[in-house]
Formats: C-alpha cells, sequence, structure tokens
C-alpha cells in the first residue's frame, strides 16, 4: 500500500498530540479551574439536571446562580459518564483536532507542507500547551474558533447557504464556550469587508442573525430562571446571575487583605513581567522571531489572500489584550485566539522562505524545515516537561481530601482558600464567604461567628499555604494559631507526619 504525504502529516501530528495524553492521564484533576468545571460537571452528569443555585458553592446564607456558558460543561458532562478517565481523555482530544483543522484549513489553500508547519506551531506553542492539557474552556474555544474561521471563509468563497449556516452555528457555540469568542464577530466583520463579494453586508448580517437565533434558547433560559441574560455585554443587571445572598454578614471596616497571592512570577503584571519575557514564556523564541519577520512580509503583501485572513485575524484578536494585563497567566490565555493568526503568518512566511531556497538547493529547504520544525517542538517540549510536574498536585492534599469523602457527611460545608481544588477532589461544598476578611484575620470569637452563620462544618488546611502574609489564596498564621488554641475547633485529620509542608490538618468547627 502507497503511504501518502497526508497520511505522514497527520502521524506527526497525533504523535506530537500523544504528549498531551500522556499528561492529562497521568495527573489528577485538580489545578486551578478545573475543579470548578470537573465538580459541577460530574454533579450534572450524575443528577442529569442543570441546577439553578451551584451545589458545591452552597452555604447557609451564599450560593452562586448556574448562569454558565454551557458547551463546555456539556463536553465534560459527556465524559464523566464514562468515569474521570472519560474526563481526562476529551482534553487533549481538542488540541489534536485543532491542529488537524489548522492543517485543513492551510491545505485548502493548496500548501500541505504549510498545513504541516501551522499544526505543529501550534501543539507546540507554550501557552497552547499549558491549556491543552488542563480542563479548561481554552483549547475548545480555538477549536470552535478555527470552525468558526474555516466556515466564514467558505461563506464568502463558494457562496454556499450551508457554509452561512455553519458559520453561525460555531460562532454560537464559541460564544456558549467563552466570552472572548465575540472576535469572531469582529472578524466576521474585517474580513466580509475585505471580501470582493457584492453581497458582503448581507452576508454578515445572515449569520450574525443566526448566531442569536442558536444562542436565543439559552438566553430565554437565564431571563426565565434569573430575569437577565446573563450573556456578557447582553447582560443587564450582573446582580441578577451572580451571587444569592440570603443574609449579609455584618463586615468591619478597613479589614482587607493584602493580596491574591505573593506578587511575583506569572502572577504579576504583563507590563511589570517585560514584552521579551512573556513571548518567552507564551510562544517561545522561534515562534516570536518568525512572527515577527512573517509580519513584515504580510504587510507588505496584503492583497494577498491568505495574508488578509491572517491580517483579519491579528486585528480582531488584538481588543483582548485590554482585558488580560493584570496577570501574565491570564493574559497567555486570554490571547490563545491570537495564536491562530500568528501560526498561519509563520506558515505562509516559512513556505515562501522555503521556495526561495529551494530553487537555490533543495536539501538546504529542507534542512531549514526540519530546523524550524524542531525549534517548535524544542519549546513545546520545554513547556510538556513542566506541565508534568505542575499537574502533580500535593499527594498529601489528595490523600486528605479521600479523608473527607469517607469521613464527613455529605452536606458539609468546607473552608478553603483553594476551593475549585477543594470542591471536586474533596466533594463537597466549600464555602465563598463573603466576609472572608473577617474569618481569617480577626482571629477571635468574630471569626468564629462568621464561620457559624455560613454553616462551616470543618476547615481543610493545606499546610503549604501557611504563611505570615494576609494572602487571599493563603492562610495567615495568626488565624492557625487561633483554631489551635481554640476550643470551638476540633483538629479531626492531620497527615503531616507523612506528607510534611504537603499534607493537610482538618478542623471541625464545633
Amino acid at each position: 500500500m502507497k503511504i501518502k504525504i497526508n497520511h505522514i502529516i497527520i502521524l506527526i501530528i497525533v504523535l506530537a498530540s500523544l504528549q498531551y495524553f500522556m499528561v492529562s492521564l497521568s495527573s489528577p484533576i485538580v489545578f486551578g479551574d478545573e475543579g470548578f468545571y470537573a465538580s459541577l460537571s460530574s454533579w450534572i452528569s450524575e443528577n442529569h439536571i442543570i441546577p439553578e443555585i451551584n451545589p458545591y458553592t452552597q452555604n447557609l446564607i451564599y450560593g452562586e446562580k448556574t448562569a454558565i456558558l454551557p458547551i463546555f460543561f456539556l463536553y465534560e458532562i459527556f465524559g464523566f459518564y464514562f468515569g474521570e478517565i472519560g474526563v481526562k481523555l476529551l482534553i487533549p482530544v481538542f488540541s489534536l483536532l485543532a491542529a488537524l483543522m489548522v492543517y485543513m484549513l492551510m491545505k485548502s489553500f493548496k500548501n500541505k507542507l504549510a498545513g504541516l508547519i501551522g499544526a505543529i506551531a501550534l501543539l507546540m506553542t507554550p501557552a497552547m500547551v499549558t491549556y491543552g492539557v488542563m480542563g479548561y474552556t481554552d483549547t475548545l474555544l480555538i477549536l470552535l474558533s478555527l470552525l468558526s474561521i474555516n466556515f466564514i471563509i467558505k461563506s464568502f468563497n463558494d457562496n454556499k447557504k450551508i457554509d452561512m449556516m455553519m458559520s453561525g452555528i460555531f460562532i454560537a457555540m464559541s460564544l456558549l464556550t467563552k466570552k472572548s469568542a465575540a472576535f469572531l464577530v469582529l472578524f466576521l466583520a474585517i474580513y466580509g469587508f475585505s471580501s470582493q463579494d457584492n453581497k458582503k453586508i448581507k452576508k454578515i448580517l445572515t449569520i450574525i442573525l443566526l448566531v442569536i437565533v442558536f444562542i436565543s434558547p439559552w438566553i430565554i433560559r437565564n431571563v426565565s430562571l434569573f430575569g437577565d441574560t446573563c450573556f456578557s455585554i447582553l447582560t443587564i443587571n450582573k446582580g441578577n446571575c451572580g451571587s444569592v445572598f440570603l443574609e449579609t454578614p455584618e463586615k468591619i471596616e478597613g479589614l482587607e487583605f493584602e493580596g491574591r497571592t505573593a506578587n511575583s512570577g506569572t502572577e504579576i503584571g504583563l507590563l511589570q513581567f517585560g514584552i521579551l519575557n512573556y513571548m518567552r514564556f507564551a510562544n517561545g523564541w522561534s515562534i516570536t522571531l518568525l512572527f515577527l519577520l512573517g509580519l513584515g512580509y504580510v504587510i507588505f503583501n496584503l492583497k494577498d489572500k491568505q495574508n488578509i485572513i491572517s491580517a483579519s485575524l491579528l486585528l480582531s484578536t488584538l481588543p483582548l489584550i485590554l482585558f488580560s494585563t493584570l496577570r501574565v497567566e491570564d493574559t497567555a490565555r486570554y490571547m490563545l485566539p491570537m495564536n491562530i493568526g500568528i501560526i498561519m503568518i509563520i506558515s505562509v512566511f516559512v513556505i515562501k522562505l522555503y521556495e526561495r531556497i529551494k530553487k537555490q538547493n533543495k536539501y538546504g529547504a529542507y534542512i531549514l524545515i526540519i530546523l524550524i520544525l524542531l525549534s517548535f517542538w524544542m519549546y513545546g517540549q520545554e513547556k510538556i516537561n513542566t506541565m508534568k510536574s505542575v499537574k502533580q498536585f500535593s499527594p498529601g492534599f489528595i490523600d486528605g481530601c479521600e479523608w473527607v469523602r469517607e469521613n464527613t457527611p455529605e452536606n458539609s460545608i468546607l473552608l478553603a482558600t483553594y476551593m475549585y481544588h477543594t470542591r471536586y477532589q474533596c466533594d463537597r461544598s466549600v464555602a465563598i464567604a463573603n466576609d472572608a476578611e473577617e474569618i481569617y484575620l480577626t482571629n477571635d470569637e468574630t471569626s468564629y461567628q462568621h464561620m457559624k452563620q455560613n454553616g462551616i462544618n470543618y476547615i481543610v488546611v493545606l499546610t503549604g499555604l501557611i504563611t505570615d502574609q494576609k494572602l487571599k489564596e493563603h492562610y495567615p498564621i495568626e488565624f492557625i494559631n487561633y483554631i489551635d488554641n481554640s476550643n470551638k475547633f476540633k483538629k479531626v485529620h492531620d497527615n503531616t507526619d507523612t506528607y510534611g509542608n504537603s499534607g493537610v490538618i482538618v478542623y471541625e468547627v464545633l
């Protein structure tokens, strides 16, 4: 049987994606927002209904409405029908399909090699690797965005109604995955008006109308439950879509945390971190350099169709930076859609360079491609190795949550600073206390009374988070000293003898 170049390219993409699966399957679902999505998705898969109030946030005086964007939850719910392993297998699939979609998109421009370059560049972009192995919405958004872009381009090329309908469907699904998908509407407008189609305005408005039609059931659901659309810019009153207060705790004026976490590493802002450091962190030097060179080529060759698409994507995703500069980690995450335009520019530029060198020396051209792909792989592999360790969360925490699941009532309410992590691993409601300052910073009877008012039954302390600072995602040492020395709390579990600073101490609130 003759092996075609298509088969070889797809095999390379699949082999690259296997590294994602290895990280996802070998690590717990615990990191960051994973616990938020996984806990609610697991509950829905068992109860077959999307609740009005998130059962994992409820305490005696507070709850959170589930005015959520539903698409990612639907995928995780499906995964949970096969158990936790189903979700772990599902997470990297988005990246694999996104890479294949890049290949198909670039191949439609009559260049398979450009498709390979783009697919590997996407898979091995450090920011893509980071969120490709975690249960976050971002790589699903990239996949749905690529499908949207593909059908938007087709709708202005082929004049088929089915392409306009598919554009509307995938833009709507993207918007129901993450609100930053609004860039697709901007791309639709920019690319649409740059086309030579005489019916461009009609097509743009038709696709937008289809988007509205497809998202309307979810908007109707929110209006009927919460009295508001709860849909980004259409929201009239955010208070209708977020928190529910049955009772408002008394606040102490002037009492406040010093910050969320220690102000270092990727927790600092973009400008403080530095643009060059950010480029290295999010993209790696090879992608950054090729993008900057390719951007110059695009600017001077804007009549080319591929360059118009790339420029339209860059312009449409640029506004996302306005919402993502407070933390470098968030910048890399929220700006991930810009990578679609970046890899298209890189692919086109590298192919032009390859073709020019090939005229002089074909072996030199082959070596160029190999070196470029290896450079992508180097930075991607570096991030994959990092994520292997990052995703291996504290074993003491996992063990402590196992004890909580086996030894506390199912309706228990926990107090923990890592709320999302604790929700899923401990399978219990974790209080989102509006009066967290009064609980963690007063260190007297006031703290106890606020815990009782919230209905908190247990305090889960990850000892590695105890600090002498007043940080939201840590436990101030004064607070630990208070509960250790008060007769209103009882230590019921402590695995620090086994796990040391990675261990967990559980206190019962009496």
